[in-house]
């Protein structure tokens, strides 16, 4: 039971405390260097605890099992019994796709040969991004791969003691449990009128993504700390534009946003290593108390960008060229890829027109002074060099009052003042998790605390606030709520919001990692993980018998928690992200006897 195995350690630490000050394996987290990231759970045992701990768990254990014992014995369904069916029948199907569509959009179910075609003949066969494996050449590419990572690793000396406990672990679990090959999959575009789907692949418990996610990491101290046109989100943008400019705008400041087309996918490995490489060798000062390992940095950048791997039904593929697909470093790559040249050339070289630039990856949202000498010119220069940055092209709106960035409509009000207010997407459903679904209580609270806060940040009218509430209550009747049983929700957060106040709430929304850091909890805490379950075993129940047993009084240094666990959902039950394998049925079939035309 991990319960009991977390109050071993916690007994070893105690009584150990004065050898080892700090609890470096699994329940600390808060020294200062601490990333729960790059954390990988020991399978070391530690000692039995002493006989009066072992009698106070006994004791809960037992209390535990009693509850248990006391719940009802028949079956309640939140289903009836033709959609379990439905259900049943659809999971069985291996002639249709089920999955949710791109950009959250519902979900979409599609024949299986015209799944496949779209995804051969959009993606895979573009000769210039991807190239087929046969089975033998895929395992000696991974295994080319693999040894790779493993020499950069061997011969970096520049990692911290966190460091090499993540990869010493990391490397051992993927060895013992054989790590999977990186999965592809395609979300269907459902917006667009022409079919098309958006290449994802599913890269968690590959070798690869060992090194990435360290990449990731280490890319995104970059990126928050030092580049200055990063957007983490809509509530720092409007925190930021709000502090910047809390009057009216200059005269003929205008709003204008720009898009890259196709980013990944033409972003060059070459020159984004070099960039990447520049921006760590430029801004070193700022970067000494990072721990960056910069050689090992770009030489797994190399690795992950050139040799991505992935598979497709019974097909192999290699990605030769743009950001390698499915990584967890490819966002803060991207956005360091384009963070050179706005620092160097873009927020230095127009600030006489540019009075706010800030990116979100492929979506970057600026003012222009339109009045200032040269303004015209400035502009076109600016597109110009934006254009000349390797292969990227971007598209951008002009200079306009208003415009849509992220989920906020950005305007430019009768005062010459900036305004925000909510954007809904056209084709938004609005589909909420229904009354009937076995969710724990408190998760649909948090959606309208969730939903109620953005109002509240993104809204400079109150009109706009209400009406925005107004509608997610609609929304929720619609998807079967009673308004008495989610008033309360509302009414909490408004107050609770109201309280704070919007300025101090953005605020908080503003800080940068670092401080962020600094107000992490110090507390320390022991977690009983419950699987959720409507008539099941309560967290009341498991708190009491926590406290009835003793356990309370022994570990009164940890902060106890009971943390409800997600179970199988729908989503789980019909939707597949692998390729089922089905005779005469997968890739290799059409791409031999059927190609895509």
């Amino acid at each position: 039971m991990h319960f009991k195995r977390d109050i071993d350690i916690w007994y070893y630490l105690n009584k150990n405390k004065n050898n080892n000050d700090n609890d470096n394996d699994d329940n600390n987290n808060n020294d200062d260097q601490f990333n729960s990231r790059l954390y990988v759970k020991t399978t070391w045992k530690p000692d039995p605890c002493n006989k009066e701990c072992a009698e106070a768990f006994d004791k809960f254990e037992n209390l535990v099992n009693e509850a248990r014992r006391n719940l009802p014995t028949y079956r309640r369904y939140n289903l009836r019994k033709i959609q379990r069916r439905a259900i049943g029948e659809l999971r069985k199907n291996n002639n249709i796709i089920i999955h949710g569509s791109d950009k959250q959009l519902g979900t979409f179910v599609v024949p299986r040969s015209k799944y496949i075609k779209q995804c051969l003949k959009e993606h895979m066969m573009n000769t210039r991004n991807y190239v087929q494996l046969s089975s033998d050449e895929v395992k000696k590419e991974l295994t080319e791969q693999k040894q790779l990572f493993i020499a950069a690793y061997q011969d970096c000396k520049e990692f911290t003691d966190q460091h090499i406990q993540y990869f010493e672990r990391s490397i051992a679990n993927a060895d013992s449990n054989n790590s999977r090959i990186p999965t592809f999959y395609g979300p269907w575009k459902v917006h667009k009128k022409k079919d098309s789907t958006r290449p994802v692949v599913s890269s968690c418990g590959s070798f690869p993504e060992i090194f990435s996610i360290f990449i990731d990491e280490m890319l995104k101290r970059l990126v928050q700390d030092v580049l200055k046109s990063y957007i983490i989100s809509s509530d720092q943008l409007v925190y930021q534009l709000t502090k910047k400019f809390p009057n009216r705008l200059p005269y003929g400041a205008k709003l204008f946003s720009i898009d890259a087309v196709g980013m990944y996918i033409n972003i060059q490995t070459k020159h984004a290593v070099k960039v990447v490489e520049k921006f760590m060798r430029l801004y070193a000062n700022e970067l000494k108390d990072l721990h960056l390992p910069q050689t090992f940095i770009k030489q797994c950048l190399v690795i992950i960008m050139t040799r991505n791997i992935f598979q497709f039904g019974d097909t192999y593929w290699k990605q030769k060229d743009g950001t390698a697909m499915g990584t967890s470093c490819a966002v803060n790559y991207a956005f360091l890829y384009m963070g050179l040249l706005e620092m160097k050339e873009l927020l230095s070289d127009f600030t006489m027109w540019l009075l706010f630039y800030g990116r979100f990856i492929d979506d970057g949202f600026g003012i222009w002074l339109t009045q200032a000498p040269g303004a015209g010119r400035a502009w076109n220069d600016f597109k110009s060099r934006l254009n000349q940055w390797g292969r990227l092209k971007w598209t951008n709106t002009g200079h306009v009052d208003s415009l849509e960035f992220l989920d906020l409509t950005v305007f430019i009000n009768h005062n010459n003042c900036l305004e925000f207010k909510t954007f809904r997407k056209p084709m938004n459903l609005n589909i909420y998790l229904p009354p009937n679904s076995a969710h724990p209580p408190d998760v649909i609270r948090s959606i309208i605390f969730g939903r109620v806060r953005a109002y509240f940040l993104h809204n400079s009218s109150s009109e706009n606030f209400k009406t925005e509430c107004f509608t997610l209550a609609r929304n929720l009747m619609r998807c079967g709520w009673e308004w008495m049983s989610v008033k309360y929700h509302f009414t909490d957060a408004y107050n609770s919001l109201q309280k704070q106040g919007r300025y101090n709430l953005l605020h908080q929304a503003g800080r940068n990692r670092r401080e962020k850091q600094a107000e992490q909890p110090n507390d320390k805490i022991l977690v009983f993980r419950l699987p959720y379950h409507p008539r099941g075993i309560q967290r009341r129940q498991i708190r009491l018998a926590y406290q009835q047993s003793g356990l309370e009084t022994i570990i009164s240094n940890r902060r106890f928690i009971c943390a409800q666990l997600r179970t199988v959902n729908l989503r789980d039950r019909v939707t597949r992200t692998a390729l089922e394998d089905v005779p005469r049925a997968n890739p290799s079939d059409f791409l031999s006897s059927n190609p895509p035309t």
